[in-house]
């Protein structure tokens, strides 16, 4: 019987990479997106601690926010009612 070891490329693509992770093969705006929503994340739990919220009412906030997230996005206006138009 002869033994092989997996190379390393197998035992990359046999392991499912960790919730959160960024795969090295992903494109940058999927890379800078996942870099983005983390951000967002630690600035939220950030937030928590400082109003001192428990982790459970915490934890449901994050999933509305979540759940809101994926049918409405917002828009930023440069300008605004009764600026004056620039020449």
């Amino acid at each position: 019987m002869v033994s092989r070891s997996a190379s390393k490329k197998d035992r990359q693509q046999s392991t499912p990479p960790r919730e959160g992770a960024r795969r090295e093969d992903s494109p940058p705006s999927e890379q800078a997106k996942t870099e983005e929503e983390r951000m967002v994340r630690e600035a939220y739990q950030e937030l928590c601690r400082e109003l001192n919220m428990d982790s459970a009412t915490c934890e449901v906030a994050w999933k509305s926010y979540e759940a809101i997230r994926q049918n409405y996005t917002l828009e930023v206006r440069t300008s605004f009612v009764g600026d004056a138009p620039s020449a």
